[in-house]
């Protein structure tokens, strides 16, 4: 590669260089000049194929599945599960609904249970920190007038909200699906 340094228009070194192929901006000459080799697989050692990218595909799924698997090896199984599931980046409201999207798909061995996340959630400090940082250096927030009525009304706002949820997955926590009458199959 020929990497081409750029300059301010007073015909001053920028220090700065490009890649003559993809003309992305580099700090350094040699990392211009390499910007479009290809990069080889930290793993394997062939061309991952990729730019920038420091695995191959091949490489990065068997790592994806050796994660899982140690993942599924740690975690609890369950053959029952009332509540949320997780399976391949999609949430679903329950086993019965995940299997019943599968339509004539083969099912999995199992799904990931979810757990909630109550996130709508306030305390008075989220308010009394902020204004303390941008207080003057000895400002208590405990002076503040009015807290109790704050708190008070942060209290009637959590409770008004506690059902404001959303879910994310359990990887300590697998539902077992091959306990019923389908066909498990392990894509993982």
């Amino acid at each position: 590669m020929n990497a081409i340094e750029l300059y301010h228009h007073d015909g001053k070194s920028t220090g700065v260089f490009y890649c003559t192929e993809c003309r992305c901006v580099k700090r350094t000459k040699e990392e211009a000049d390499k910007c479009c080799e290809p990069t080889k697989c930290q793993y394997c050692g062939k061309e991952s194929g990729r730019q920038y990218y420091l695995s191959c595909e091949s490489c990065d799924r068997a790592n994806q599945d050796k994660e899982e698997a140690e993942r599924f090896d740690k975690a609890e199984k369950k053959t029952e599960w009332d509540g949320w599931v997780y399976y391949e980046d999609e949430y679903y409201e329950s086993v019965e609904y995940y299997l019943e999207s599968c339509d004539d798909l083969p099912v999995p061995a199992y799904v990931w249970a979810c757990k909630e996340n109550h996130f709508a959630v306030a305390d008075v400090s989220d308010i009394t920190d902020r204004i303390e940082e941008n207080g003057y250096e000895d400002f208590d927030g405990d002076d503040l007038k009015g807290l109790d009525d704050l708190k008070a009304a942060i209290e009637k706002f959590n409770e008004a909200n506690k059902d404001v949820v959303s879910y994310e997955p359990d990887y300590g926590v697998a539902i077992l699906l091959n306990h019923q009458n389908h066909k498990p199959h392990h894509d993982r």
